[in-house]
């Protein structure tokens, strides 16, 4: 808005100027006026003098014209009366009235207040500049105007000796990088810094922003966001809500350091035939501290306590890096694990490898172990699981596949006969694969220098909980729970500028 920094600058001058023969005028040169006729009276007891009747005034390159001009002697006031029209250079100023007090140093636009320079322009209800402290401020249907933003508030304050504005009520900034709706803007021209508070919504092509409060800096490319932040990546379809969030344009980064809530929300979705459905599909993803870099490399980074879910997936850890650009997101740091339906994998280290943001693989690296329950009407805690250094778990339309394990691979496997239990398999070998249908294990095959050993089911029994591998890695009460996201952040609705909007 620096244009409209200039007009305010101009339109304050150009009134202190303007009554200049009134003592207080702020150049030596002489101030010409002349009109139709010049009267003196009195207004209850008080000496006026009018000049009425085409008043026109100049002083250096400033000029002007007015119907009339009353000045009040003994109170140090003059008014200019009727399409008060003020020219200097490029700058124009109109108004119906103008009145400056010499005593308070004030000067007053009332009933509409009109001020161009060149390619910019500000109206308002009416406006005052004080001179002693070089303070304007417009009131009331604010609008301002140049060539890259048009703004929109009830008031606008101007700062001359530091060139700052504020705008208070229903600010609407407009511009080419997007819209900026706010009940405060502040915006410091000098050192290029601007400041937003109350309800703020920033949204352009790209992204839309909400957030209690916004600072931004030219010179450094900083924006930060603070209080019931929520930010809505268009193009990625991710949301990121927290109470605080950073972006550094200039590396494409942006880090939520507060116990961020990530949504990255899949509304692409096709049936088998290849239609596109208006369906929407979301990973929630919580972590101490959220990292996001854009452009070709985008990656989110989630470190502290990272837990996830989507649909039958969830995983935890204590850090994980999701790399959209190679569909890969690796989960590392305090044994982490994975949750597919009723499956569970721990390893040193979890690799996922998605496609149209779904799992479609799962591999676990060093001291992997799978889990997933014996379905069985009759017993309970029969718990089929496989040991290995490597681990792959296929997934295909959200369904588990089949397990594999590798390199010194070991396998407690219970098997059925017509839905009832009838024993256990304990296998090992280099490589062990089970097999799924409809998420329950149908097949082992051992693969490599196999060993295994059938134990029947009268000697399972009621122990079939008892049957466990060494290294034995299950703990569904880690798993994450859906409602656990939604207490961590207030949803925000994008549709609206606030939640409290109808």
């Amino acid at each position: 808005m620096r244009k409209i920094y200039d007009i305010l600058t101009c339109l304050f001058l150009l009134i202190s100027a303007e009554f200049a023969w009134s003592q207080v005028g702020v150049s030596n040169e002489m101030i010409t006026i002349t009109a139709d006729s010049l009267v003196n009276t009195q207004i209850n007891g008080e000496i006026v003098q009018k000049l009425l009747g085409n008043v026109r005034f100049q002083q250096a390159d400033l000029n002007g014209s007015a119907n009339e001009a009353w000045q009040y002697q003994s109170r140090n006031v003059i008014e200019l009366r009727g399409n008060v029209n003020v020219i200097q250079d490029f700058m124009t100023m109109q108004a119906p009235l103008v009145i400056y007090d010499g005593s308070t140093q004030i000067a007053r636009a009332e009933n509409g207040v009109f001020l161009s320079d060149r390619d910019a322009s500000v109206t308002a209800s009416r406006g005052t500049y004080n001179l002693s402290n070089q303070r304007a401020e417009f009131i009331g249907n604010v609008k301002a105007r140049d060539a890259q933003k048009n703004l929109t508030s009830k008031r606008l304050v101007y700062f001359r000796g530091s060139q700052t504005m504020i705008a208070t009520g229903d600010v609407v900034v407009t511009s080419e990088s997007g819209t900026l709706l706010a009940d405060e803007v502040t915006n410091d021209r000098i050192i290029g810094e601007t400041s937003a508070k109350g309800k703020v919504r920033f949204e352009n092509d790209s992204m839309i922003l909400h957030a209690d409060r916004l600072y931004q800096s030219d010179a450094s490319g900083l924006l930060t966001a603070s209080g019931n932040v929520g930010v809505l990546d268009k193009a990625n379809s991710t949301v990121i809500i927290g109470d605080t969030l950073a972006r550094l344009a200039k590396l494409n980064y942006v880090i939520a350091p507060k116990e961020p809530l990530l949504l990255i929300i899949d509304s692409t979705m096709k049936d088998t035939l290849g239609t596109t459905m208006a369906v929407y599909d979301t990973l929630f993803m919580i972590a101490d501290t959220m990292e996001v870099y854009a452009g070709d490399s985008a990656k989110f980074i989630g470190k502290g306590h990272v837990r996830m879910i989507r649909d039958d997936f969830s995983g935890i850890g204590e850090e994980v890096v999701y790399d959209r650009a190679k569909d890969f997101m690796r989960l590392v740091g305090n044994r982490p694990r994975m949750w597919q339906d009723s499956t569970e994998i721990a390893a040193d280290s979890i690799h996922l490898f998605t496609n149209d943001k779904k799992v479609e693989s799962v591999w676990g690296l060093g001291n992997s172990f799978a889990t997933s329950p014996f379905e069985d009407a009759t017993f309970r805690g029969r718990i089929n699981q496989l040991t290995a250094q490597r681990m792959l778990l296929k997934i295909n339309q959200d369904t588990v596949r089949f397990l594999l394990g590798i390199d010194n691979a070991l396998s407690i496997y219970f098997v059925s006969n017509d839905g009832t239990a009838s024993g256990l398999n304990r296998s090992s070998g280099d490589s062990i694969r089970i097999d799924f249908l409809d998420n329950s294990p149908t097949r082992v095959a051992v693969l490599g220098g196999t060993e295994g050993e059938y134990i029947p089911e009268r000697f399972v029994g009621q122990r079939g909980a008892a049957f466990r591998l060494g290294a034995y890695d299950r703990r569904p009460e880690l798993r994450p729970a859906l409602d656990e996201f939604y207490r961590r952040r207030k949803p925000v609705d994008f549709a609206r500028r606030n939640d409290n909007e109808e």
